[in-house]
């Protein structure tokens, strides 16, 4: 096991015993007649190229699947321009490579603290610890991510795609889910 993989898990566990990792609601129903989602946060992917799968894969979603849900979504602040959407409330926040680090802006930290999300989904499609720890500590009882050696801590719904599939697949796993609540 590499030393960077070992750091992260020691991290995770000391944030878990700190309190810096939220609560995950383990156990859930989903009902065949759904359930009323009315606010949803959706994490845009930190690096470029996944951020632009994301963009175009969830271009329509409002409009398509989700016509009563508050979407909020929140961006890497560099990719800001790159999205085009009409529709949703866009919040930015800094990513500092050299720790991986989210830096938000009061913005961000306001609308996380006074919204109650119904459901937090998170498009990053490789782990990152910080993004997660943020996720971990707003309250919602469906967390959504792509499965990973930690996401059990992260996430109650997860999606699992293989190395040689595309990450258009995995967000039609997560866009089909979105269709049944």
């Amino acid at each position: 096991m590499s030393l960077k993989l070992q750091i992260l898990k020691a991290k995770i566990h000391l944030f878990s015993k700190t309190g810096k990792i939220g609560k995950l609601h383990s156990s859930f129903n989903l009902s065949s007649n759904g359930i009323n989602l009315k606010n949803i946060l959706i994490c845009f992917p930190t690096d470029e190229a996944s951020f632009r799968v994301a963009a175009y894969s969830f271009r329509k979603v409002q409009e398509t699947i989700l016509k009563e849900t508050n979407l909020i979504f929140l961006v890497p602040q560099k990719y800001r321009k790159l999205l085009h959407f009409n529709y949703g409330r866009i919040f930015t926040y800094q990513l500092k490579k050299e720790h991986d680090m989210i830096f938000s802006e009061k913005e961000v930290r306001n609308i996380i603290k006074n919204t109650k999300f119904d459901m937090i989904i998170d498009l990053n499609s490789k782990f990152n610890l910080s993004l997660s720890q943020l996720i971990s500590l707003i309250p919602s009882k469906y967390k959504v991510g792509f499965h990973s050696e930690f996401s059990d801590w992260f996430y109650n719904i997860q999606f699992n795609i293989s190395k040689d599939s595309f990450l258009e697949k995995g967000y039609s796993q997560i866009k089909s889910l979105l269709k049944t609540v």
